[in-house]
């Protein structure tokens, strides 16, 4: 049996011995313990449920990684849509989209802890929420919206391209 350092590569029909580093066998040991992880959800649950504030961001990261959206690539908008919605609102980022979101008032001097914990987790979901609709484009339609500025900007300018686009082919 060999030892945790190496690991076996199939060469035609021999096998043969190649030694790996220990830190990269501690990282695949770690990313098949999350993949097996994925496969419980009640595990992830209670993980969760115990997590402190400051660490709900980087949960919403590692869900990142377990979760993979299909790019849209131009090609049946109505159907990556709903699949967006459906993971902003199971990542609980999908308010940030909502046109009758209200906006925080400015901060002042004499802004409670609440206010300025809110304002953060504000601006931490707006960038998540960013990011995410960002990295479900292909290349083409990520280095064209790349340099818009919020994920509301980003979400509306699609809306609002192929509904026309669906309108045009629809008028035949």
């Amino acid at each position: 049996m060999p030892e945790p350092s190496s690991k076996l590569n199939r060469v035609g029909a021999n096998y043969v011995l190649k030694t790996v580093s220990l830190d990269a066998f501690k990282a695949f040991t770690f990313s098949v313990f999350i993949r097996l992880l994925s496969r419980f959800p009640t595990i992830l649950e209670c993980n969760f449920a115990m997590e402190t504030e400051s660490s709900k961001a980087s949960s919403k990261l590692m869900n990142q990684d377990i979760i993979k959206l299909e790019q849209f690539d131009g090609s049946n908008f109505g159907r990556w849509k709903d699949k967006m919605i459906f993971f902003l609102t199971a990542m609980k980022l999908y308010y940030i989209l909502d046109p009758a979101l209200t906006p925080l008032p400015e901060p002042t001097a004499e802004e409670t802890q609440s206010q300025k914990n809110a304002r953060m987790k504000r601006a931490e979901d707006a960038l998540l929420c960013r990011g995410h609709i960002l990295n479900a484009l292909s290349y083409h339609l990520y280095n064209f919206y790349k340099e818009t500025s919020t994920a509301t900007e980003i979400w509306n300018a699609l809306d609002f391209n192929y509904k026309l686009q669906k309108l045009g082919t629809n008028k035949s």
